[in-house]
């Protein structure tokens, strides 16, 4: 899979026109990208090879695939994408961007009226973002039709299949200062059932002695990366989800259709 992120100038204050500087992010995959974002978002700045730091006055994630950014010096975007290319003499002065060095391309897709924009392909229609705070239904993949439902009366969640289905309230532990910011792989995050349809009460989804997940049994941190790697289907009357300790032996579930919590 090849991911791709629109990344464009927004110039606040110095004049520049903004639509000259208009560059295409090529990562592995969407975790590459918004990893990179959060690191920008928390460091704001990174170091040319002269050991110039440039300042991010702002970056904002419009959405999963549109970035923008303003910088303290002018449009300066080109010298990190030197640096994620991996070119040594300018890595070594950005040790914050290790995790993605390496993996990142930058290409300048050039003037508004030069070059024009390519087209890059959807994620799905709705582009399922994964925000800290925000609820999502979740489902196995290869298998869209078995997703995480609640059971109010013995607090566990079950792997159901057909309309029943449950929103779960996903949050990161440490977040940045955005209030919509990307849940990344090495995330710790807290998952947080409704009560029910008619409440605003949340409710901590832990692991009982057996590995099933339940709520009320404890404050259980999670890493997001276990959604991939660490779910399965427990085997009994009725079956259950539950956590592994044993990665890459579990099933493999996603997150989506992820809505903004106002309660």
């Amino acid at each position: 899979m090849v991911y791709y992120t629109y990344v464009y100038y927004e110039s606040n204050s110095d004049g520049k026109y903004g639509e000259y500087y208009n560059w295409l992010l090529i990562s592995p995959d969407r975790n590459t990208a918004n990893t990179l974002y959060r690191i920008l978002l928390d460091k704001k700045s990174y170091k040319r090879v002269d050991g110039k730091d440039i300042l991010f006055k702002n970056i904002s994630r419009i959405s999963s695939q549109i970035w923008s950014y303003d910088t303290a010096d002018g449009e300066e975007f080109h010298y990190l994408g030197r640096a994620l290319s991996g070119r040594p003499d300018v890595a070594s002065k950005n040790p914050d961007y290790a995790s993605v060095l390496g993996k990142v391309r930058v290409y300048w897709l050039g003037y508004y009226d030069a070059r024009g924009w390519k087209v890059i392909p959807e994620l799905d229609p709705f582009d399922s973002d994964q925000l800290s705070g925000y609820s999502f239904f979740v489902r196995r993949r290869g298998s869209p039709a078995v997703n995480w439902f609640f059971e109010q009366e013995d607090g566990t969640i079950r792997p159901t299949e057909g309309l029943w289905r449950t929103r779960f309230i996903i949050t990161v532990k440490k977040s940045a200062d955005d209030e919509k910011i990307p849940i990344i792989d090495d995330d710790e995050v807290k998952i947080e059932v409704v009560e029910n349809s008619w409440s605003e009460k949340r409710r901590r989804v832990g692991v009982k002695e057996d590995g099933a997940l339940a709520v009320d049994v404890g404050e259980k941190w999670f890493k997001f990366s276990d959604f991939r790697s660490n779910f399965l289907t427990k085997s009994g009357t009725p079956r259950t989800v539950a956590w592994s300790k044993n990665p890459g032996r579990a099933e493999s579930y996603e997150l989506y259709d992820g809505v903004k919590v106002d309660y």
